[in-house]
């Protein structure tokens, strides 16, 4: 009797630990399936983006270009006692430039795909493609007629503050607070 029952508990464990392992593999599957559907969803932005901006340009009445006053970094999402960056003009290129945003201490893909949309959306912006988001950092880039600017990103708030880590005509580099 006690070896039934000797062999009864060592069935049970058996049973949780494979158990737990089955679970622990679902769980690391899920999280890859996440990762990668985030991905999709920053892919989809970008083409739904690219879609708006050639169906933007097929309208010649409404004007795509218009000059962005050159300011420094103030607004509701600017942290205060930010840095102050290079900040280039807001004089336009000869031709489309492409410029490499990165963003650091990003958590959520909703705050990057955010980011993406507003980028996309502004009047100098002809196209945004996210390149990489892993590790809290995103990486896009842009195709501009003109450099962007402090004032450019002053508007977005839907990703909290941020401080402004380099600003030059190709890069721009930010810092969330708090990694929103």
């Amino acid at each position: 009797m006690l070896e039934m029952l000797a062999m009864r508990e060592s069935m049970a464990a058996s049973a949780d630990r494979d158990t737990r392992r089955e679970r622990e593999r679902i769980g690391v599957g899920l999280t890859e399936l996440d990762s990668g559907l985030q991905a999709i969803r920053v892919q989809i932005d970008t083409v739904a983006g690219q879609v708006s901006s050639l169906r933007h340009s097929l309208h010649p009445e409404s004007p795509r270009h218009h000059e962005h006053p050159s300011v420094p970094p103030s607004g509701p999402g600017v942290s205060p006692g930010a840095p102050t960056p290079i900040v280039p003009t807001g004089v336009g290129w000869n031709a489309p430039q492409v410029i490499d945003v990165i963003v650091h201490q990003v958590s959520k893909a909703t705050v990057a795909l955010s980011l993406q949309r507003y980028l996309g959306n502004l009047d100098t912006v002809a196209g945004v493609e996210a390149r990489e988001f892993a590790e809290g950092v995103l990486r896009m880039q842009i195709t501009a007629h003109q450099p962007l600017t402090s004032g450019d990103l002053s508007s977005w708030t839907e990703g909290g503050s941020f401080t402004v880590l380099q600003m030059r005509p190709n890069v721009v580099e930010l810092t969330l607070a708090g990694g929103v």
